[in-house]
Parts: C-alpha cells; sequence; structure tokens
C-alpha cells in the first residue's frame, strides 16, 4: 500500500482528464473496489475533483464487475446513454460489465492485467497516452 501512494497516475491519464474537462464531458470511475479506497488513491494524487462521480461494490458481489450493475448506474447518474460513453478498463471483468451495459471500451492494460486476455475489448492500447479524444471542445 505504501508503493501505491507513491505511485502517480499512468501515462496519459491526466491529459485525457483535461481533454475531457475542456470539452465539458462527464467522467466518473466505475470500481468492483470499495469508494474509500478509490478516495484516498484520488485525495492523494489531487485528483477527487476531476471525477463528477464514483460507482462502487463496496464489498457486494452482486453489483461486481462482469456484472454491468456499476456501469449502468453509472450511466444514470451521469445521465448519458451507453452510445454516449467511453469505458477505460484494464481487467477481461472490467470489459465484459462494460460491454454488458452497451458501453464501447478501451482496454489499457496495467503491469498486473498484461498477459490477461483483453480482446473482447472495442480497442486495446499499450498506453492511454496513445489515446485522442476527438470531438468539439466545449462551447465550440
Amino acid at each position: 500500500m505504501e508503493l501505491c501512494e507513491l505511485e502517480d497516475f499512468l501515462p496519459g491519464v491526466d491529459a485525457l482528464l483535461d481533454v475531457a474537462s475542456s470539452r465539458g464531458l462527464k467522467t466518473c470511475i466505475v470500481s468492483s473496489g470499495t469508494r474509500a479506497w478509490i478516495e484516498g488513491h484520488l485525495r492523494s494524487r489531487s485528483g477527487l475533483e476531476r471525477f463528477e462521480a464514483i460507482v462502487c461494490a463496496d464489498g457486494d458481489p452482486a453489483r461486481a464487475k462482469p456484472r454491468p450493475v456499476l456501469y449502468l448506474e453509472a450511466l444514470e447518474h451521469l445521465g448519458v446513454d451507453a452510445n454516449e460513453a467511453i469505458a477505460f478498463e484494464d481487467s477481461p471483468n472490467g470489459i465484459a460489465a462494460a460491454k454488458a451495459a452497451g458501453i464501447f471500451c478501451v482496454a489499457v492494460p496495467n503491469p498486473v492485467t498484461a498477459g490477461l486476455d483483453l480482446s473482447k475489448a472495442d480497442l486495446v492500447l499499450d498506453s492511454l497516452a496513445q489515446f485522442e479524444l476527438l470531438g468539439r471542445q466545449k462551447g465550440g
């Protein structure tokens, strides 16, 4: 846990969040983990305010990925349709949950999940730094 606290966001995360913010796009974290764990990591990186919502399973296996429950709740909370959303995932369970909710899914493996089969995602990248968010800017 101490080593986790020393880690920054993965390459490309800050830039993607900056672009999303400049374009008025809503952002949400969807996790099978706990809200306390997620919020703790975001606070230590000054990232908590960068997300409109955090939707977590909080120990409830009936809500956890690969079930789509968390993603469906996130869509409802943000007020967007599945075809207006993009999910960024790093695991087969996350990909399955996003796809079951009807969301376009970009897989970006981390060192732990790099050897897993992420081929069910719509797009697989080595790093978020490779992803470019297209579209009109806010007010444009």
